[in-house]
């Protein structure tokens, strides 16, 4: 069985991370397990290897850091325990999956970030042929098109409409009624102008 070494580089930021894991990768041939964000702005560079790569992928890393001042201390495991490399592991793949997640969450919403309709204004000839040309059948249509957004895309609207007598705040912990009542608000006062 081949023994991995682990190889530990802390850095302050993550510009530091960047530098020590370019010089490390292009020191010795190891593999970067992972950058893992600490706590009050530490990064910690992971790599594995063999032990002569690992040392010498470390001191280049750790080298490369201090240049730039944001060393903060650096760690050879010569052999690690299996147990350890399956925690490193197992960590690394949650992390993985948690960022795969939120990135999937955010290509969500901006596929869902959809702009209501608002009815396009007509001549009055035209709004008298019309029969959703009165003002009550284009807020009851405005309205059903907004009652099936989410309260999150609800928000979001309000925000781009900047609504008059509406604080942030209000939004932020704004209920579906409120916000729709806020935007039907805003699409009258825009048709009266």
């Amino acid at each position: 069985m081949k023994t991995t070494s682990l190889g530990l580089i802390e850095v302050k930021g993550y510009v530091g991370a960047i530098e020590a894991v370019d010089a490390a990768l292009k020191a010795a041939n190891v593999t970067l397990l992972n950058m893992e964000k600490i706590s009050g702005g530490l990064v910690t560079v992971k790599l594995i290897g063999d032990v002569a790569a690992v040392q010498a992928a470390v001191e280049a890393g750790g080298e490369a850091a201090k240049k730039v001042t944001l060393l903060i201390s650096s760690h050879v495991i010569p052999r690690v325990h299996e147990e350890t490399m399956n925690v490193l592991k197992r960590s690394t793949f949650k992390r993985a999956n948690e960022i795969e997640q939120s990135e999937r969450k955010e290509a969500e919403l901006e596929v869902k970030d959809v702009e209501v309709a608002i009815p396009a204004k007509q001549d009055e000839a035209e709004q008298k042929k019309s029969p959703r040309s009165n003002p009550v059948s284009n807020d009851f249509i405005a309205e059903q098109e907004l009652e099936s957004l989410t309260v999150g895309e609800l928000r979001k609207l309000a925000r781009s409409f900047h609504l008059k007598d509406v604080s942030p705040k209000d939004i932020k912990y704004g209920r579906k009624d409120f916000l729709i009542e806020k935007i039907l608000d805003h699409y009258r006062e825009e048709e009266s102008e």
